[in-house]
């Protein structure tokens, strides 16, 4: 537990500086050009040249791309629990179509207020679990997890 928390300590504080980095980047970057929002492209190219911000782009470009099916598969699958009689598959490609209109849109002030209730539900969700987790540890006793999560199937008894 504790090398976890050192791991996690470490890595706040390693993004923390790649951030403070970034952030100062793009503004050196901004204001030798006289302009305002480069982007991460934009402090490669200032940083490495040409090919430096063409492996960027592509980068941005998978990692963005990875998210994004990441997303439909968790939102799919999570659909799937509420309908099992639906396939995955199908509910991939329904989510899909349903999130692609959002591409388009030009102002993103409407799903503005859509995250801020997103972040509202992940809070609250995050705080019923910990208030679960907190009300199964005070009254727990013995040597087995607090919660488990999953129970080993019994074995069967040999008939004779």
């Amino acid at each position: 537990m504790v090398c976890g928390c050192v791991a996690v300590g470490c890595c706040t504080v390693l993004s923390a500086m790649t951030v403070r980095e970034l952030a100062g980047l793009k503004a050196h970057v901004e204001a030798e050009h006289g302009r305002t929002g480069a982007t991460y492209v934009d402090v490669a190219r200032e940083a490495f040249g040409a090919p430096g911000a063409g492996l960027v782009y592509v980068l941005s470009l998978v990692c963005s791309l990875g998210v994004t099916s990441a997303y439909l598969v968790f939102i799919s699958t999570t659909l799937h629990s509420l309908v099992p009689a639906t396939s995955e598959g199908w509910l991939v490609l329904v989510t899909a179509v349903v999130v692609l209109p959002v591409t388009w849109l030009q102002d993103f002030a409407l799903l503005s207020r859509l995250a801020e209730y997103g972040t509202y539900a992940v809070i609250l969700g995050y705080s019923v679990t910990l208030s679960y987790a907190a009300g199964v540890a005070g009254h727990h006793r013995g040597p087995h997890p607090v919660a488990p999560l999953a129970q080993p199937a019994p074995s069967p008894t040999p008939k004779s």
